[in-house]
């Protein structure tokens, strides 16, 4: 059942992909050629052929910063929680 569902999962994003590309580019003609052709549906692609540039300012977003500090902090506090489900009554 898993391999099922990750196989409709996969067939839904593709299709998702392909059929937003394909409004798009009947939305916008040859200015989404021109983005599609920086782009990539596979992460990272364009990075590696030299298509785009990783600018690591751009994860420098204070929402970004957030939510790895918040995730950092609960990963820390995990073992004090525990500890602390056994001594709180529910």
């Amino acid at each position: 059942m898993p391999l099922v569902a990750s196989a409709g999962l996969l067939a839904h994003h593709f299709l998702g992909a392909w059929n937003g590309d394909r409004r798009l580019r009947l939305k916008y003609g040859n200015e989404w050629e021109k983005y599609a052709e920086r782009t990539s549906l596979i992460p990272f692609e364009a990075v590696l052929d030299g298509r785009q540039k990783l600018d690591i300012r751009e994860f420098m977003k204070p929402a970004y910063i957030g939510v790895t500090a918040f995730i950092v902090g609960l990963s820390k506090a995990h073992p004090i929680m525990l500890r602390a489900k056994e001594i709180i009554p529910f």
